[in-house]
C-alpha cells in the first residue's frame, strides 16, 4: 500500500471519528432534555461506534507498521483485542438500555417533541451519510476501513428506527412507540455484541472453522493424497486468512510437475476461501527410494539435526563416498555437535547400501536477519551486487535467467540476497537442489558473509 493510500484511509478514519464523536454528544444531550430513549439509545450507541471507530483509527496508525522479530505476522491482531474489548462494553451499555426501556413499556412516561431532538436526529442523518460516502470512497481492500462503513450502515439505520419511536411518541402520543424503539435498538446492538465478540474471540484464540479445514484438507487429498500431507495450519489474522501447508514430495520428481501442483491448490484454495487469503506451502523431500533422499531421511532422524543440504556422493572403487551438511543448534556445544554427527554417520552407513565412508559438516542454525531494510535498485551496493549475480548466474547454463533480486541490510551491517531464478521444467528436483546450491556457494565466494537465498521456478 502506498504512502499516498495510507494518509487518505488515516485522513477518512480521523473525520469519521470526529463526525461520530460529535453525533455521541450532541444525541446524548437531546436524549435527556426531551427523555427519549430512542434518541439517547441512538446516542449511546454513538458512544460505542465512536469507541470503535477512535479504535480503529488509533490500531491502524500501529498496523500499518512491518513486521517485527516479536510480531511475525505484523500488528494486525491489535485491532481484534480492541474489537473484543469494545464487544463486551456495547453489552454493558445495551444491557442498561434495555432496563430503562422494559421499565419505561411497564411505566410510560411523556417525550417532549423540542426541536433539540428534531435537529439532534437530522444532524445525525446528514452525519451518518457524509461518512458513508467518505468511506467507501477511502478504501474499498483495507478492513479497517469496512468495519468502520459497516458501522455507518448500521448507525444510518438505528438512527431511522430512533426517528420513528420519537416522533411516535412525541407527537402522536404513542409513548410506548419510544420504548419500544429503545428495545428493538438494544435487540440489534446485542446482536452486533454478540457477533462481534464471537469472530474476534475465535481470532484471538485462532480458532478455525472445522468446515473450512476439512474443504481445505479435501482439495490436498485430491491433489497430493492424504498419506502425503504432512501438516495443515490455518489462522484468521485482521480478515486475511493464512494458510500453511506442508507436501511430501519425492526427491525425483519433475520440478514442473511440482510447480504446477502447488499453484493448482493454490488457485483452488483462493476461490474457496476468497482473495483475501495468504497460502504458504513447502514441498518436504519425503518418501522416495532414491539415494539422496534415503541419505537425507537417514540424517533427518538423528534428534538433534534441523535441516540437510549439499549431499554429495562420489563413487570409488570401494564404495560409494558421501558428504554432506547438517545443521545443529548454534548454542550447542562441540562435543554434543560431534556426537550428532557420528551418530549421523552411523546411521547413514546402516541404511544406505554400498556406502564405504561418510563426511558429515557441521553448520550452526543462525537466527534470520530481522529487521532488515531493503536496499533500492538505484543505489550503488545494488548494482555492485546485481553485477556479481549475473556473472555468476551465467556460469550455470541450465539456469536460463536471473527474474528477481532483492536485497537487504539490517542494522549490524548484515546482509540478505533474495533471487529467483527460471530453469528447465523438466528438470529434476535433485538436480535444481544441486544447481541452486553451487549457485549460493558461488555467490557467498564473490560476495564475503551474506546469506543466500534462492528461488527456482520453471521456465514459462
Amino acid at each position: 500500500m502506498s504512502n499516498t493510500e495510507e494518509k487518505r484511509i488515516l485522513k477518512a478514519q480521523s473525520i469519521s471519528t470526529f463526525l461520530i464523536g460529535s453525533v455521541m454528544l450532541l444525541e446524548i444531550f437531546a436524549g435527556l432534555v426531551t427523555n427519549s430513549l430512542a434518541i439517547l439509545g441512538d446516542g449511546i450507541h454513538a458512544f460505542y461506534d465512536f469507541l470503535i471507530t477512535g479504535m480503529l483509527l488509533a490500531t491502524y496508525r500501529i498496523s500499518i507498521k512491518p513486521a517485527d522479530e516479536s510480531h511475525t505476522y505484523g500488528h494486525s491482531k491489535i485491532k481484534t483485542l480492541g474489537s473484543f474489548s469494545s464487544g463486551i462494553a456495547l453489552l454493558y451499555f445495551v444491557a442498561y438500555l434495555m432496563f430503562r426501556s422494559l421499565n419505561r413499556l411497564i411505566d410510560p412516561s411523556q417525550v417532549y417533541p423540542d426541536i433539540v431532538g428534531l435537529l439532534a436526529l437530522v444532524y445525525t442523518l446528514v452525519v451518518d451519510f457524509t461518512r458513508i460516502t467518505m468511506l467507501s470512497r477511502a478504501s474499498k481492500s483495507e478492513a479497517s476501513v469496512k468495519a468502520s462503513l459497516l458501522h455507518s450502515l448500521a448507525d444510518f439505520l438505528n438512527t431511522l428506527i430512533a426517528v420513528i419511536g420519537f416522533f411516535l411518541a412525541g407527537f402522536f402520543n404513542i409513548v410506548q412507540a419510544d420504548a419500544v424503539a429503545g428495545l428493538v435498538l438494544s435487540a440489534m446492538m446485542f446482536y452486533l455484541g454478540i457477533k462481534l465478540l464471537y469472530e474476534t474471540g475465535l481470532e484471538l484464540t485462532d480458532a478455525i472453522s472445522p468446515s473450512m479445514v476439512r474443504r481445505i484438507m479435501k482439495i490436498l487429498e485430491e491433489e497430493y493424497g492424504s498419506e502425503r500431507v504432512s501438516y495443515l495450519n490455518v489462522r484468521k489474522i485482521d480478515g486475511k486468512t493464512y494458510v500453511d501447508i506442508g507436501t511430501l514430495v519425492p526427491l525425483d520428481n519433475s520440478f514442473s510437475n511440482i510447480y504446477r501442483s502447488m499453484k493448482k491448490v493454490e488457485s483452488r484454495i483462493s476461490e474457496d476461501l476468497g482473495d483475501n487469503t495468504v497460502i504458504r506451502i513447502q514441498t518436504i523431500p519425503k518418501g522416495s527410494s532414491g539415494l539422496y533422499e534415503l541419505i537425507r531421511d537417514s540424517a533427518l532422524s538423528v534428534e538433534g539435526v534441523s535441516n540437510v543440504h549439499e549431499i554429495i556422493v562420489s563413487k570409488s572403487e570401494d564404495g560409494l563416498l558421501v558428504s554432506l551438511h547438517i545443521e545443529v543448534s548454534e548454542n550447542m556445544s562441540l562435543s554434543d555437535a560431534h556426537r550428532i554427527a557420528d551418530e549421523v554417520e552411523r546411521r547413514v552407513l546402516e541404511k544406505v547400501r554400498n556406502v564405504s565412508n561418510v563426511m558429515v559438516h557441521l553448520e550452526a542454525v543462525t537466527p534470520p536477519l530481522k529487521p532488515v531494510e531493503k536496499i533500492g535498485s538505484n543505489s550503488k551496493l545494488y548494482q555492485s551486487v546485481k553485477d556479481i549475480v549475473e556473472e555468476e548466474i551465467a556460469r550455470f547454463k541450465k539456469i536460463w535467467e536471473l527474474k528477481r533480486i532483492l536485497l537487504f541490510e539490517d542494522s549490524r551491517g548484515s546482509r540478505k540476497i533474495e533471487l529467483t531464478v527460471s530453469m528447465d521444467g523438466k528438470t529434476s528436483m535433485a538436480e535444481a537442489h544441486e544447481m541452486v546450491s553451487r549457485l549460493e556457494d558461488s555467490i557467498k565466494k564473490k560476495l564475503g558473509e551474506i546469506e543466500v537465498v534462492i528461488h527456482a521456478e520453471p521456465q514459462n
